[in-house]
């Protein structure tokens, strides 16, 4: 299964607006005294529903596990089963643990304190990273 970093930012590619929505790898939020956390950027409704698709698709990945575990012709066991539903519980219990700030002219970032960045060489080129970082 891919990091809850990378469902982010594949559903900001795949629903987000670039000119309107766009995710942050990179951003320091404020109380985090310089540590960066991953971070979207839109309106709320925008960041809402880029939550909704990121929990979409990782209740497809469950579901596609659970149909492995019970066909006969597939690999996935009952440990892989279990093992996927612990990493669905806990994405979305991150996922739930985000902070928000107003960018001001209606956009909000919403952002993972506890999500690290993306490693770089994981990390396909054409994303923001701009400078939104706040004082400390």
């Amino acid at each position: 299964m891919k990091s809850l970093q990378e469902c982010i930012k594949d559903a900001c590619d795949e629903v987000g607006d670039p000119h309107i929505m766009s995710f942050y790898n990179t951003y320091s939020g404020r109380g985090m005294y310089g540590r960066q956390c991953v971070g979207i950027v839109g309106t709320v409704s925008d960041c809402q529903l880029i939550i909704g698709h990121v929990i979409k698709d990782l209740s497809m990945a469950l579901s596609r596990v659970a149909k492995e575990s019970v066909l006969p012709d597939y690999s996935a066991t009952e440990d892989d089963l279990a093992d996927t539903e612990n990493d669905f519980d806990k994405a979305i219990n991150q996922l739930m643990n985000f902070s928000q700030d107003n960018m001001g002219m209606g956009g909000m970032i919403f952002y993972w304190p506890d999500l690290e960045p993306i490693q770089e060489e994981n990390l396909e080129i054409g994303h923001h990273d701009a400078d939104l970082n706040e004082d400390d």
